[in-house]
């Protein structure tokens, strides 16, 4: 038994058929690729957690770290190299043990203080290498989106309501109650009872001197010149770090960026995407040079 189909043109006619054991094959061949295909992807997905899962097991334990992307992306990726390591020690210790042992800790001669520099040194390598790459593979702060730098001439002045063109739009609109130091201020949201949800936020990629250090005073009354307390202001948050902040005036100019340029703060790159720090590091390179603000206070 089977089927058969036939097309006519004239006198010519083209017919074709299967067989019901023909049938009968392409179904166990269809069910049997599947199969493998299954099979293979079920392999992929084991394999993929067997070495992943130390970046499973640490993203989620970062985050309610309150540690910034960079940060979680290196200590993520530095559990990743340790496993890493554990395997391939694992597996070059059933092949040749002393071969490890020699690279660990040396030829038999060694010192004692030599073999303790040398173990720590080749242990912590691709620990060490894993985390610069993962610092490396950070992700911009706000999802990707980087903030522009300030504009380099004034741009029209608006009431904060509209959002300027340099902002981003991950930002969201808020209203500066307090500044409480060179680096700190506190925000609320832009509503009529935003002064009692306000909270402390820091301005991210820059220090300011605190308390009674040189300069701390002046770095505060500088960022007050810039944002005025009661003033519409633009935030840009981390989702790890919800009190780190990028700040736009309600003329789109990034106050992160004009603190470095004034010289009240020393700028912190480490927690800045990759596009940032060159940036905002030329900012203080400039402040320093002509020993503005804070960099004319002796360091030390």
């Amino acid at each position: 038994m089977g089927f058969g189909v036939g097309v006519g043109f004239g006198p010519v006619r083209v017919s074709g058929g299967i067989s019901s054991r023909g049938c009968s094959t392409l179904i166990v061949g269809m069910l049997a690729l599947g199969a493998v295909i299954y099979v293979v992807r079920l392999v992929a997905n084991l394999v993929s957690w067997f070495f992943a899962w130390p970046i499973r097991l640490m993203e989620p334990e970062t985050r309610s770290w309150g540690l910034d992307a960079v940060a979680r992306a290196a200590v993520t990726w530095a559990a990743e190299g340790l496993w890493v390591e554990t395997l391939l020690l694992l597996a070059a210790a059933s092949l040749n043990g002393r071969g490890v042992a020699r690279l660990y800790l040396g030829p038999s001669g060694m010192k004692g203080s030599s073999r303790f520099w040398r173990f720590w040194s080749v242990l912590l390598f691709p620990v060490v290498m894993f985390a610069t790459i993962g610092m490396a593979l950070a992700p911009e702060p706000g999802g990707g989106v980087s903030p522009p730098a300030p504009a380099a001439s004034p741009a029209p002045a608006n009431t904060g309501r509209e959002r300027p063109t340099q902002v981003p739009q991950a930002a969201r609109r808020a209203v500066v109650t307090d500044i409480l130091s060179g680096d700190q201020v506190r925000i609320g949201p832009a509503t009529a009872d935003g002064a009692s949800k306000a909270a402390v936020a820091r301005l991210l990629g820059l220090r300011a001197p605190h308390g009674s250090a040189c300069g701390a005073a002046w770095a505060k009354r500088r960022l007050a010149s810039r944002l005025s307390s009661g003033g519409l202001v633009w935030v840009l948050t981390r989702a790890s770090s919800p009190s780190a902040v990028y700040l736009w005036n309600s003329d789109g100019e990034l106050i992160n960026a004009l603190v470095l340029k004034d010289g009240a703060a020393r700028a912190f790159t480490v927690e800045v995407g990759r596009s940032m720090r060159a940036r905002f590091q030329a900012y203080e390179d400039a402040a320093r040079a002509d020993e503005r603000g804070v960099h004319g206070c002796p360091r030390g």
